[in-house]
């Protein structure tokens, strides 16, 4: 009896396969109790007081700030800080969460931008024009270079095009990079030039 032979997947289809994947994530979350969805549409803040306290450390009132969040769900955090008055640029992978932040961002009057996008091959269009980029708790294993690289998920130049990629967003050098619970790695927010 033949075996089959095994094709390693190329970074094209592993992409798609890891779109498709979230693309039917995107679509079941907001229906269960973890995503409190009702609150957010009565108002409420969809950000953790640890959050708000970084950002306001790192960068001080969010009001009139250029704010990327690369890498988000679908996405009632970054719409939180539109409703503190930061000016939101929502940059997502998976075309179901791009569609349905916009519908949320709709149906409650919040001014954002949605774009479906690669965080590694950012839209020339964006360069230099943020002075926050936000990656919130998906992409912290991003941060973990070492980890990803040695489970496999990732390579050196992956995550330096997802750098790369970032820096070139920036308004400036003096432009912040924040991720949330980067506190427990002693690294809250940095600057891109630091």
């Amino acid at each position: 009896m033949a075996r089959a032979a095994l094709r390693c997947p190329s970074v094209d289809d592993a992409a798609e396969l890891n779109r498709a994947r979230w693309d039917e994530i995107a679509a079941l979350h907001g229906q269960d109790t973890y995503y409190d969805v009702e609150g957010f549409l009565a108002g409420q803040l969809m950000l953790s007081t640890r959050e708000r306290e970084q950002m306001a450390a790192a960068v001080g009132s969010v009001s009139n700030v250029d704010l990327l969040h690369v890498q988000y769900h679908f996405e009632l955090g970054t719409l939180s800080w539109a409703r503190l008055g930061a000016r939101v640029t929502c940059l997502g992978f998976s075309a179901v969460a791009v569609e349905r932040a916009s519908s949320l961002a709709t149906t409650v009057g919040i001014d954002a931008r949605f774009i479906q996008a690669d965080a590694q091959r950012l839209p020339a269009e964006l360069a230099g024009a943020f002075d926050v980029v936000f990656a919130s708790y998906g992409v912290l294993p991003w941060a973990a270079r070492d980890a990803m690289v040695a489970a496999g998920m990732a390579t050196p130049d992956d995550l330096h095009r997802w750098q790369r990629a970032i820096e070139r967003v920036a308004a400036d050098s003096d432009s912040a990079l924040f991720a949330p619970r980067f506190a427990a790695a002693g690294r809250t927010a940095s600057r891109l030039s630091g």
